[in-house]
């Protein structure tokens, strides 16, 4: 039995937000409350420079790869789980990263990961989803453009079935999945929250780069910086 690598992120198929610019996931915003005793003892102390350069020295990829593990997680409770509930079969791949954008003007992180799907489960869905006049009316609305937007997706079922033909087919399946999901491509709807996990289960500490600045956190923390 054949199967079909498509390639999906979190952008075309809002299951969790990993957005990390000026967020709660920023790492600051993450940790400011839990270690706020770090912040009012470097301000007593005579060690401000010291502690700054402490503060500075995170490791951020080491961040972005548990944000990445929590949110792949959530991915996969979502296929494992719920579409599994309803009836779809997908293995989602191991494999996933966070895409950033150099500028953050127009874009914010996301989440790549990829999907495999054998050929008769996708026949099935594209036969679901475009005999669906509930979904074909929940897509014209989704992705049709406006004035200074441009939707690059189908909004219709003749444009679905030639994305198909073309082999783009991570738009008739992220289309359908997000209007199973029950939330909206472009708006607040995300079906998991990862903020919660990763403040209960890590500190700033734990993202500190070398020995030296996780002394200097714990001195901080635990008042001792005189």
């Amino acid at each position: 039995m054949a199967t079909i690598k498509i390639d999906l992120d979190t952008d075309i198929l809002p299951i969790v937000d990993v957005g990390m610019y000026e967020t709660i996931l920023s790492i600051d915003n993450m940790f400011d409350e839990t270690d706020s005793v770090v912040y009012e003892a470097s301000n007593i102390s005579k060690n401000d420079k010291i502690y700054y350069e402490a503060h500075c020295n995170t490791n951020i990829e080491k961040y972005k790869n548990i944000i990445t593990e929590y949110a792949l997680n959530c991915i996969k409770d979502f296929f494992n789980v719920h579409m599994n509930k309803e009836g779809w079969d997908v293995k989602v791949l191991d494999k996933a990263w966070i895409w950033s954008p150099q500028y953050y003007n127009y874009n914010s992180d996301r989440l790549e990961f990829s999907i495999e799907i054998d050929d008769k489960e996708f026949a099935k869905l594209c036969d679901t989803a475009l005999g669906d006049k509930k979904f074909l009316k929940w897509a014209y609305e989704q992705y049709k453009s406006y004035d200074g937007f441009m939707c690059l997706f189908p909004q219709t079922k003749d444009e679905f079935i030639q994305s198909i033909c073309k082999k783009d087919y991570y738009k008739i399946v992220s289309a359908w999945f997000s209007y199973l999901g029950g939330y909206f491509i472009g708006k607040y709807g995300y079906i998991y929250d990862i903020c919660e996990d990763i403040g209960c289960n890590y500190s700033y500490y734990d993202f500190l780069e070398d020995d030296k600045s996780k002394q200097i956190w714990l001195d901080a923390y635990d008042g001792r910086i005189k």
